[in-house]
């Protein structure tokens, strides 16, 4: 029998399911794990192009202070092509000094990720993505496609035996919901809990964790038809416990809301020309390469304002002597719950940044300490071989 005819059979079983007020334990959880996944692909389906535009706002509490965030982003994409636009950045109400500037551009045409501070006459190139929780509203939710994708996230814990999946029907804010609680065989206090609409293909709208019964985190979505037959997250609002090794902790709450006014769907004439393009202009001083390595090879301008772009990847390879990894278009940054330390990212100050302008800066205060402390040791040496040398001598007298 095929597949999709199986799928639809059990479709037409679930729909008739939601109809009465009854909670239904499925015993094979393949069965409700299809229509879910079934339904979120469709739905994604539809949605190919446009232009999104959101605000962020972020409180943090701990026992001595508390401390907010504030941004705007704007992404456009089309199919695999991402360019995301970090602005506004303010923390407890000043601009950011943590490198990020009031502008971060990052590019990704398919096949090279590019990003810049528009306040630092610096460019990064790269093959792997480093978009993070801020700008890239699709890796928020786990969009299919990108990564942490609910649909990916599924089909790998149906085909792990160490995962435990509990699939059932249940009423939930008025409403019929497809539950599943995701938990370890071997870990009974760790465990998640997935609500999927079927009012809204099936789309994902709340998730919690729980450790020891107590909820460390959620994240609840508002979802709207933003085209015909297509849902969307258009909020979110976010709850998180964040406990350090020192024993203190903090909280945490983030809301995401997209300005439908400035966001288009399925409309690629709204896509200015030029989008998924950053150009290394004559303002820019320094090149910093990390497409052959994680360490980037670095052009200041002197190195590259007579080499024509086209002659980087040569001048690159020549470099290191090597031929150019393999492109990995999957970012490094965890937007969704981190299971097995049973905590949500938040936007925290202290967090390792996925900027690549901002990690050399950091690499570079680095080398210059360990120049420093390299200089001050041959200082105190040389001067304990002028003393010893005045010793000897006068010894000798």
């Amino acid at each position: 029998m095929p597949v999709h005819f199986i799928i639809l059979i059990l479709f037409f079983f679930v729909t008739s399911a939601l109809t009465d007020g009854s909670t239904i334990d499925v015993q094979d959880p393949n069965a409700l794990y299809d229509i879910v996944v079934q339904g979120i692909i469709e739905n994604c389906r539809k949605f190919e192009c446009g232009v999104l535009t959101w605000q962020t706002e972020q409180e943090t509490h701990e026992q001595d202070r508390d401390y907010g965030l504030q941004c705007t982003c704007r992404m456009c994409w089309d199919r695999e092509k991402i360019s995301t636009r970090t602005m506004e950045i303010t923390w407890n109400g000043q601009k950011s000094s943590k490198g990020k500037g009031t502008t971060m551009i990052k590019v990704y045409d398919g096949n090279e990720y590019r990003e810049r501070n528009i306040d630092v006459a610096q460019i990064a190139l790269a093959k792997k993505v480093h978009f993070n929780q801020l700008e890239n509203y699709f890796e928020c939710y786990g969009w299919p496609g990108h990564k942490k994708s609910i649909v990916d996230k599924l089909t790998n814990d149906v085909n792990n035996s160490r995962i435990i999946m509990e699939w059932s029907i249940v009423k939930r804010d008025a409403a019929k919901k497809i539950r599943l609680k995701r938990r370890k065989k071997d870990g009974a206090n760790l465990y998640s809990i997935y609500y999927f609409d079927p009012e809204k293909n099936f789309m994902l709208v709340e998730y919690e964790f729980y450790n020891k019964n107590k909820l460390v985190n959620s994240i609840k979505w508002s979802l709207e038809e933003v085209s015909l037959g297509m849902w969307f997250p258009v909020e979110a609002n976010q709850y998180g416990i964040i406990n350090k090794p020192d024993g203190t902790g903090s909280t945490y709450t983030t809301n995401y809301i997209v300005d439908a006014d400035k966001s288009v769907f399925n409309d690629r004439s709204a896509i200015p020309e030029g989008t998924f393009t950053l150009e290394i202009t004559p303002d820019i001083d320094k090149i910093l390469d990390y497409r052959f390595g994680e360490q980037p090879i670095v052009y200041d301008r002197t190195a590259f304002e007579n080499l024509a772009m086209e002659e980087l990847d040569k001048a690159a390879k020549d470099f290191l002597n090597e031929e150019p990894s393999k492109s990995n278009t999957e970012g490094t940054d965890d937007i969704l719950v981190d299971e097995q330390a049973g905590q949500m990212n938040s936007i925290d100050s202290n967090e390792p940044s996925s900027d690549l302008l901002l990690q050399v800066d950091k690499n570079d205060k680095k080398t210059g300490l360990l120049q420093w402390l390299l200089l001050s040791a041959g200082i105190v040496l040389i001067a304990f071989g002028i003393v010893r040398w005045k010793c000897i001598q006068h010894s000798n007298k």
